[in-house]
C-alpha cells in the first residue's frame, strides 16, 4: 500500500501544472516576446518532464496491477483445485474412515479460507487500481493536449503582447496630437487676403462713386446742351411761322424800330 500512498501524493503534484500560475516578479521578464517564448520554453520543459513522471509511474501501477492479476488467477485456480481435494477428502475419508483425510480435508478447508480472504483483498485492490489507472489515463491525455497547445498559446501571448505595446503607444502618441488644424502661418495668409479683399473691394466702391459723379455731371452737361439745341430750334421755328404769315414782316419791323 505504501507504493500507492506514494503514488497519490505524486499525482497530486500535477496541481502545479492544471492550476499554473506565472508569479508576479515575472512580469517584467515576460513582457517582451523574447521572454514569453524563454517562459513558454521553461513551461513545455517542465510540463514535458512532469507528463513524462506520471506515464512512467501509471506504467508502474499498470505493471503492479498486471502482476497482482496473475496472482489472482493462480489463486482462482487453486481456490478451484482445493474445492475438489475436499470432496475427495470426504470420498476417501467415507470409503476408508481414515483420520487422516478428515486431517487432510480440515487443511484445505483452512487453506481455502486462506485463498479466498486474499483473493477478496486482491480483487479490491485491482479495482482500486484500475479506476486509478483510468482517471490518471484522462488526465496524461488532459496534460498531452495542454502541452500541445503551448505553441499556439505562446504565438496567441507574444501577439497580445506586441499589440498591446502597439496601441499603448500609438494612445500615447496621439494624446500628445492635436486634432485641431489651425496654423499660424494660414491664419497670417487668411488675415491678409481678407485684408487685400477689403482695399480691393474699398477702392472699387472710391472708384464707382468717381465714375458716378462724372456721369452726373456728363449727364447735366448733355441734358443743358440739348435744351438749349431745342430751345434754339424751336426759337427758330417760331420766327420762321412769323415771317410766313401776313404783316409779320412789318410787325417785326415796327419792333425793331
Amino acid at each position: 500500500m505504501g507504493f500507492f500512498a506514494s503514488l497519490k501524493r505524486y499525482i497530486f503534484t500535477l496541481g502545479g501544472l492544471l492550476a499554473s500560475r506565472v508569479d508576479e516578479g515575472t512580469d517584467s521578464i515576460v513582457s517582451t516576446p523574447a521572454g514569453v517564448k524563454a517562459a513558454y520554453r521553461q513551461t513545455r520543459e517542465k510540463w514535458m518532464k512532469q507528463y513524462h513522471d506520471v506515464r512512467d509511474a501509471v506504467s508502474q501501477l499498470m505493471m503492479v496491477m498486471e502482476q497482482k492479476l496473475d496472482e489472482i488467477k493462480k489463486l482462482e485456480a487453486e481456490d478451484r483445485a482445493l474445492e475438489t481435494k475436499k470432496r475427495g477428502a470426504v470420498e476417501k475419508f467415507r470409503e476408508t474412515s481414515d483420520e487422516k483425510y478428515q486431517k487432510a480435508f480440515q487443511d484445505y478447508h483452512a487453506r481455502e479460507a486462506e485463498v479466498e480472504r486474499r483473493l477478496a483483498e486482491l480483487n479490491a485492490e485491482t479495482q482500486t487500481m484500475r479506476e486509478q489507472i483510468d482517471r490518471y489515463k484522462g488526465q496524461l491525455t488532459d496534460m498531452q493536449g495542454r502541452i500541445a497547445g503551448l505553441d499556439a498559446k505562446e504565438a496567441e501571448a507574444i501577439a497580445d503582447i506586441v499589440s498591446s505595446k502597439q496601441i499603448t503607444a500609438l494612445n500615447d502618441r496621439m494624446a500628445s496630437l492635436s486634432t485641431n488644424l489651425e496654423d499660424e502661418n494660414l491664419q497670417a495668409i487668411e488675415k491678409v487676403r481678407q485684408k487685400v479683399k477689403a482695399k480691393a473691394k474699398l477702392s472699387e466702391e472710391l472708384a464707382g462713386t468717381d465714375r458716378a459723379q462724372l456721369d452726373k455731371e456728363v449727364m447735366a452737361a448733355g441734358m443743358s446742351d440739348a435744351a438749349q439745341d431745342e430751345f434754339t430750334r424751336l426759337l427758330a421755328e417760331s420766327q420762321l411761322k412769323d415771317k410766313e404769315r401776313p404783316g409779320a414782316a412789318r410787325v417785326e419791323t415796327d419792333r425793331l424800330m
